[in-house]
């Protein structure tokens, strides 16, 4: 042993390295041990310091030098020492291996000179850190290699200062680190597609908004005017001029319907389809759809039979308008794929699995029929069956893809059996929600009234309505159909061309002492917009009800006009049976044959 004096030198350091960190270093590598983040220096010197402490009585210095070279020897991190100037003294061979590099082009060498620029000035944070005689733990930096790449590395250290020691150890982590800037540059790449996504989805609402807007502008005067036209007697006119004008309102119609499925579509998949779950009439809702329908099904030769059972009851509770929409939408496939024979509407009660009540609404037809290996297809947006088949029956191939979503909005089921030639059932399965147990009447009975609804239509006799009306509306033919409309109801109109306009009248009608007593407000107008208009008047304290005019119809279009301080809201083309209910609501009826209505 005398004749190995820094061996010598060598023992007698590491065992008053063991006697001193020992009882630390045990008490950090649990810690590290149960916080999963591994043994570390501390785990090595403690380690180390059990084989030393552990055998120093039974065993020389020599045995304890083997043992710990052996340690070092084995160990596939990177250990090392170095002195308290950061200069390496001993480096293991997992350190050589991995790097690259000789011991004697390590060994005198400052540990700074590999570390990479960016993370120079760091790293010698750390060695004076050392020098101090405080740890390191779980310092990464970039060091260079014998091949000039650089890697991710982290350190953990300890300084033995009084023997001018540093004892270090790291561990390469640049696969971790290449998979965390991977794993931030997929993020970064989602939160723009996400962003792009929304940005899309926000661009295609607007330009099916606009497009709504654009369309039913000019349509609004075409089946006004039609309507109009429709009015007049036609007992003299020729039979061609009479199915010209047909032409034109039914073309017109079926074009709004495509419109309203487009829009339909568009708003369940953006999420922003509202329902509503009201007591509503069951038979009702049957009899609507066989007054639409039936003219469609005998047009075509057909038969339309609306069957509901005993059992069904008077009231369920869901969204009347979307399942009245529902229906229809299946009836009216069902009549546009059946060429002979006829359609059923049928209502029954069944139970689901846990054995409660629902309605199911069956309609069934002779119809083309599809095969099952079809059926998948048709529940997706712009699908049909066989195209070379469907082709002549035109269409969206939207009307079963909304039929779909509207009933899982309410809460129910739907679902498709058909056959080849042979027709097609389809069931809409629904909840009952607070349904009246009682037995219903015989359809075309008298009929329990729901609860009443601002949407709820008057009877359908002539309107009659009183008052001064101001019209803001810059389309000339609008302005022509919807003063004449308003006008043949008895009510006096002057129209604006806009919204700087519409104010100036309504301040002009205040000081004669001769209000308005209703304003009907296009809200897209040049100059000033009946949005501005409308939150203008109202800051001047106006208070005569305001009725939107608009040719939007996107979900959320309404309670915008409302916040804008508009009583109520229409929208375009002009329903001449809506329009004079709404401005009923808002006006003194004229005589005691109209109802009062309430502000909705």
């Amino acid at each position: 042993m005398m004749r190995f004096p820094a061996l010598r030198r060598w023992a007698s350091l590491w065992i008053r390295l063991c006697l001193l960190l020992a009882p630390l270093a045990a008490l950090v590598a649990v810690g590290r041990q149960s916080a999963g983040l591994g043994w570390g220096i501390a785990g090595y010197i403690a380690a180390l310091a059990g084989v030393g402490l552990g055998r120093i009585a039974l065993r020389g210095a020599a045995q304890q030098q083997i043992e710990r070279d052996r340690l070092f020897a084995l160990s596939h991190d990177l250990l090392c020492t170095a002195g308290l100037n950061g200069y390496f003294k001993q480096v293991n061979p997992a350190f050589l291996e991995q790097t690259g590099f000789s011991k004697a082009e390590l060994l005198g060498t400052p540990f700074v000179s590999f570390v990479h620029p960016d993370d120079y000035p760091a790293a010698k944070e750390q060695v004076a850190r050392l020098a101090l005689g405080r740890q390191v733990d779980g310092f990464e930096c970039r060091c260079r290699f014998r091949d000039e790449s650089y890697h991710w590395l982290n350190w953990s250290a300890v300084a033995v200062v009084d023997e001018g020691l540093i004892l270090a150890v790291a561990r390469d982590i640049t696969d971790r680190k290449l998979a965390e800037a991977a794993l931030r540059e997929s993020n970064a790449a989602l939160t723009v597609s996400i962003k792009r996504a929304e940005e899309a989805n926000a661009a295609k609402s607007e330009f099916l908004a606009n497009m709504s807007h654009e369309i039913r502008r000019p349509m609004t005067s075409i089946l006004g005017f039609a309507e109009l036209l429709a009015d007049e007697d036609w007992s003299r006119v020729p039979t061609k001029r009479c199915e010209a004008l047909d032409a034109i309102q039914r073309n017109g119609r079926h074009l709004m319907e495509i419109i309203d499925d487009m829009l339909d579509l568009s708003k369940v998949e953006a999420g922003q389809m509202a329902v509503e779950r009201l007591p509503c009439a069951t038979r009702s809702i049957l009899q609507d759809v066989d007054e639409w329908m039936h003219a469609r099904a005998e047009a075509k030769g057909l038969s339309l039979e609306i069957d509901c059972q005993d059992s069904v009851p008077a009231l369920i509770e869901t969204d009347a308008v979307r399942l009245r929409q529902i229906l229809v939408n299946l009836v009216g496939n069902a009549v546009k794929f059946t060429d002979a024979g006829g359609i059923r509407l049928r209502a029954r009660l069944q139970s689901d699995q846990a054995g409660e009540p629902r309605i199911c609404f069956e309609v069934s037809d002779t119809g083309i029929g599809i095969s099952d290996e079809q059926l998948a297809r048709l529940f997706r947006p712009f699908s049909q069956a066989d195209v070379s088949i469907t082709r002549p029956y035109g269409g969206t191939r939207l009307g079963l893809t909304i039929c779909k979503q509207l009933t899982e909005l309410l809460g129910g089921e739907i679902m498709l059996a058909s056959q080849t030639g042979l027709g097609s059932v389809a069931q809409v399965s629904l909840p009952l929600g607070a349904a009246a147990p009682a037995k219903p009447p015989e359809l075309g009975g008298e009929e329990p009234t729901a609860p009443p609804s601002s949407e709820a239509p008057l009877p359908a006799k002539k309107r009659s309505l009183q008052g001064r009306i101001l019209l803001a509306e810059d389309g000339r033919d609008n302005q022509r159909l919807i003063a004449h409309i308003v006008r043949r109801a008895g009510a006096e109109v002057e129209i604006a061309e806009n919204g700087e306009e519409a104010i100036e009248c309504v301040h002009a009608s205040l000081r004669a002492d001769r209000p308005w007593d209703l304003i009907l407000m296009d809200m897209q107008m040049p100059v000033l917009d009946g949005y501005s208009a409308t939150r203008r008047l109202r800051q001047d304290g106006c208070q005569t009800p305001i009725v939107a005019l608009t040719a939007h119809s996107m979900s959320g279009d309404r309670e915008k006009c409302l916040a804008a301080g508009c009583d109520d809201y229409v929208t375009k083309p002009i329903d001449r049976r809506r329009l004079l209910e709404t401005l009923a609501r808002h006006l003194q009826p004229c005589g005691g044959d109209q109802p009062k209505l309430d502000k909705a």
